[in-house]
């Protein structure tokens, strides 16, 4: 694969996530995924189950990832500065997609931590990276009460949300423009 052909994702560990990551595996594409460790397995664990899931159900061998330990929530999404430039070096776009799914607001500011602050974090990652191909993956839930087509360069949807993962997700739209 050439410099720069390789996809960012983020997300991989949701169920949205998990089908993008199929598919770009399956469309022979190199990735580079950002996914967090729990307390009972670290980032690349999570990774190569998701990937031995999708392996048996397609029934082919999928190649594993690269998988970067990171978390949104942290400054510069917990990367290094030498996986900062692995991802200048392998990335030409970014995909996404994690997202916290919280309805209601915690104790630890989710979902604004991961949604918006996150999504900031990861945005100048990739802009230190140089990886300038964004693409930025979201619900419907984004534009509130709005009815009918509701088109995505429309960003200034009618409100009121109805709780605060719309309404963390709906802000995201002022970060990445």
């Amino acid at each position: 694969m050439a410099k720069h052909s390789g996809i960012l994702l983020t997300g991989a560990t949701g169920m949205l996530g998990g089908y993008l990551l199929r598919d770009i595996l399956l469309a022979g594409r190199k990735v580079v995924v950002l996914a967090r460790a729990t307390r009972k397995k670290a980032a690349s664990e999570r990774i190569a189950a998701i990937v031995a899931y999708w392996s048996a159900r397609e029934g082919c061998s999928l190649t594993l990832p690269t998988v970067l330990a990171g978390d949104l929530r942290e400054r510069m999404a917990g990367l290094s500065p030498v996986d900062i430039a692995f991802i200048g070096n392998s990335c030409g776009v970014a995909l996404h997609a994690a997202a916290s799914l919280s309805f209601r607001e915690d104790a630890f500011g989710e979902p604004w931590r991961t949604n918006l602050e996150g999504t900031g974090q990861l945005l100048e990652v990739c802009q230190r990276a140089g990886v300038a191909n964004w693409h930025q993956v979201s619900t419907a839930f984004v534009c509130g009460r709005a009815q009918g087509r509701v088109y995505p360069d429309e960003v200034s949807c009618p409100g009121p949300d109805r709780n605060v993962y719309e309404e963390s997700k709906a802000q995201i739209v002022g970060v990445i423009l």
